[in-house]
């Protein structure tokens, strides 16, 4: 269900324009870069979403599970416990180690990489509000479509955030996957990842009209 808002003509980077620039990092939240054709931004938040969403759907190296050394612990109502726990294989098969534990608890003891200082209560519940949308939980495309929604909120909880400060290197690195990475001229929910502002914008901005 994770389409793109619109298409871009191209991805990010062609191959016929692999050189660039990095000016640096605006308000943020956007990676600005040099371009030939133009001054091009990158949402840093959406572009690590759509890299650690491909990660975690093609289950790859980097979303393999580190234990917790604290783990969390998740209280639910009675009802909300006897409703997800049939399905914790959702989990389990996104590397989330979880299990009952209590009378009205779950326990998550392991988590991919990236999320293991992240706070999963609002997964496991919006999880539970899934699987009561849909009544036939027997339906492998309905099961497939939960798996893609869980593999965008993990994305978004683990992506960086708009106001956190990235290094040189570390704009290098997302830049890099990001070229990497399949659909991304968009995040899962849709946003795009970067937007171009043509030389030729710039120019009438400043009256610059070349004849």
């Amino acid at each position: 269900d994770f389409q793109p808002a619109f298409k871009e003509e191209s991805l990010i980077f062609p191959e016929t324009e692999k050189k660039y620039q990095i000016i640096g990092q605006y308000h943020k939240t956007y990676i600005l870069i040099e371009k030939q054709n133009g001054l091009f931004m990158v949402d840093q938040h959406a572009a690590h979403e759509r890299i650690l969403y491909e990660s975690f759907k093609n289950r790859d190296n980097q979303s393999v599970p580190v234990n917790l050394l604290f783990p969390q612990l998740i209280t639910l109502s009675n009802t909300e416990r006897e409703r997800i726990e049939p399905y914790l294989s959702l989990f389990t098969s996104n590397n989330i180690a979880i299990e009952p534990f209590g009378q009205n608890q779950l326990r998550i003891t392991a988590t991919p990489v990236y999320l293991k200082t992240v706070p999963l209560d609002d997964l496991v519940k919006q999880v539970i509000g899934w699987i009561t949308e849909y009544d036939d939980m027997e339906n492998s495309d309905t099961l497939s479509k939960i798996d893609a929604k869980i593999h965008a909120q993990m994305a978004c909880k683990a992506a960086v955030k708009a106001g956190d400060i990235l290094t040189m290197q570390e704009m290098q690195k997302l830049l890099a996957d990001l070229d990497k990475t399949q659909s991304n001229f968009c995040c899962p929910h849709g946003r795009p990842t970067g937007w171009l502002l043509t030389l030729g914008e710039i120019d009438k901005k400043f009256k610059r009209d070349y004849k």
